[in-house]
């Protein structure tokens, strides 16, 4: 019976032993190891654009990650007076390193000092009004500017280096209706463009 007792005691303290050690290497490991952050992946915080043009403050500006076209122009000072709002939409989101470009429109005495030459069998000074006004009123698309044309609605500057490239390759437009002949432009918008432009 004592024997019985004596390898008990013995299991015990073993056993005890045994508890105490892998205690203290689990304590030690716990300190070791380094602290496990979880953390969420965040976004981008801010972006720079730049905003040039008809604004009153151009330049770079700084703008929270989601802004917009019109978050861009109302930090810098708003558009200016004459600016061309064709291809400018407010709502568009920006990404980072974006350049947003505000065009102006040609200021009324200049379209009027757009020479347009006399049709066949019309008489010097007479006004053609067969495209809807007064000629002195339209852009001749036979020897506007690329501002110029970068100015009517809808074009832009890469449809105004189109319609230069177009009639230097090919010569003069006969006819307003052959703007639809270069990429880019349709139907729909050489109808757009009649009041505004003659040959």
């Amino acid at each position: 019976m004592a024997r019985t007792l004596s390898i008990l005691s013995i299991a015990v303290a073993v056993l005890g032993g045994i508890v105490l050690v892998v205690t203290f290497y689990r304590e030690l490991d716990r300190r070791d190891a380094p602290p496990i952050i979880i953390e969420d992946p965040v976004d981008e915080e801010e972006i720079v654009v730049s905003v040039e043009g008809a604004v009153a403050s151009p330049g770079l500006v700084s703008l929270p990650a989601g802004s917009r076209w019109g978050d861009a122009i109302r930090v810098s000072g708003g558009m200016l007076p004459g600016a061309d709002l064709t291809n400018v939409n407010p709502a568009a989101r920006l990404a980072d390193g974006e350049r947003l470009l505000i065009g102006t429109l040609p200021p009324r005495s200049a379209l009027s000092m757009v020479e347009t030459p006399p049709l066949p069998g019309a008489s010097p000074g007479v006004a053609d009004d067969s495209q809807g006004g007064a000629a002195s009123d339209l852009i001749n698309i036979n020897f506007a500017t690329e501002a110029e044309l970068d100015a009517l609605p809808g074009i832009g500057p890469t449809l105004a280096r189109r319609i230069i490239e177009r009639r230097t390759s090919l010569g003069r437009f006969t006819s307003v209706d052959e703007l639809e002949d270069i990429q880019g432009i349709s139907a729909r918008m050489v109808n757009e463009l009649r009041p505004f432009v003659t040959v």
